[in-house]
């Protein structure tokens, strides 16, 4: 159902920010349909046997809290987390490349400075991706970094083996 009310109220937002109705009322319908087939899949039958009142046990409304179950409570199925987990893991990815680029260089060049621009080159990634990376590496203490006025704003250098 949420989605289907995600799509009626996109509807209404589409008609009136882009003024045309014909496109809102099928995003509307389809949004509508939705709820309609949701509603009818879901509805319980009634009891065969309504209960009587006069039976012996009465039952009463128990205004107790029950934490263990919420009605409004979202469930995922488990996308969030898979999706957080191959972000981190891809993440983790980038970080060894770059460190593992710039820890090759020092071994050879052990007082070379390097630029977001030319490490995102020899690692095969964005300049995004590599100025993050490096931002992590220095953050874990595992570079240095100086202030530089070129794009990324930093120079970075392998901290060594202190």
């Amino acid at each position: 159902m949420g989605i289907s009310s995600s799509l009626i109220a996109a509807a209404i937002v589409y008609w009136i920010v882009e003024q045309k109705l014909i496109a809102a009322l099928i995003i509307g319908g389809a949004g509508i349909a939705g709820f309609l087939i949701t509603h009818f899949l879901t509805k319980r039958p009634p009891p065969t046997v309504p209960p009587s009142v006069n039976q012996e046990n009465i039952q009463t409304f128990n205004p107790q809290f029950n934490p263990t179950f919420n009605p409004q409570q979202n469930v995922y199925v488990g996308t969030r987390d898979d999706e957080a987990e191959r972000e981190r893991k891809e993440r983790a990815r980038h970080d060894q490349m770059v460190f593992d680029h710039i820890k090759q260089q020092h071994d050879h060049r052990p007082n070379m400075t390097h630029l977001v621009a030319d490490v995102a080159s020899a690692v095969s990634l964005n300049f995004y991706e590599t100025d993050q990376s490096l931002k992590r590496l220095f953050a874990t203490g595992m570079l240095y970094r100086g202030n530089i006025d070129a794009p990324g704003d930093y120079v970075y250098w392998f901290r060594g083996d202190d």
